[in-house]
């Protein structure tokens, strides 16, 4: 564990995909604020928030595809942009006025997020030293799903104490920082 630690501070690249996929972590965690969007602030109930939920995977669908698809080695590059639009998505959707414009704007958070987090991803596996890929591998499910106990409680707390806005727009915002305080280490 030290050694992959020890790497990831001389790799900063892997750093910022790290990071990010700590901020992601936030928004995969729909169960959290989203409901009391839909609920709260757009005024549906189990239909709509299941709609909007529904949303969200619908977009994810070509997200995969293009990043799939996605060609060349510039994939730092795509990664800190896409991280950054998809910031720009999720805070859009936290203050979107109604759910009408809602339902488009979780789809675009889907496509984007799963495109960015996919190749992440690839980046993360790719650009170790092999002899440490499992150790880097390792960090990296501790950074999106092993630490959504914490950012799951994050969220929560601003959806509980500030606003579901708030709550729902703190992933963005935290996507947005991670890819501007990445962006210079992702420019391949």
């Amino acid at each position: 564990l030290g050694e992959g630690l020890r790497y990831v501070r001389r790799t900063p690249a892997i750093a910022a995909c790290l990071a990010m996929a700590a901020a992601a972590g936030m928004l995969f965690n729909l169960g959290t604020a989203l409901p009391v969007l839909a609920t709260r602030t757009f005024g549906f109930g189990g239909a709509g928030y299941g709609a909007l939920m529904a949303s969200f995977g619908i977009g994810a669908i070509p997200g995969g595809f293009a990043a799939a698809y996605s060609k060349g080695s510039s994939i730092g590059r795509k990664v800190r942009v896409l991280c950054l639009l998809t910031g720009i998505a999720v805070v859009a959707t936290a203050a979107a006025p109604g759910g009408v414009v809602a339902f488009p704007l979780l789809m675009l958070c889907g496509f984007l997020s799963i495109w960015m987090i996919a190749l992440a991803n690839t980046l993360v596996q790719l650009r170790p030293d092999p002899n440490l890929r499992g150790r880097i591998m390792g960090l990296w499910t501790m950074a999106l799903p092993g630490l959504s106990p914490i950012t799951g409680v994050l969220v929560g707390a601003a959806t509980q104490f500030v606003g579901p806005r708030e709550g729902f727009g703190l992933a963005g915002i935290a996507l947005a920082a991670t890819a501007v305080s990445g962006w210079r280490a992702l420019a391949d």
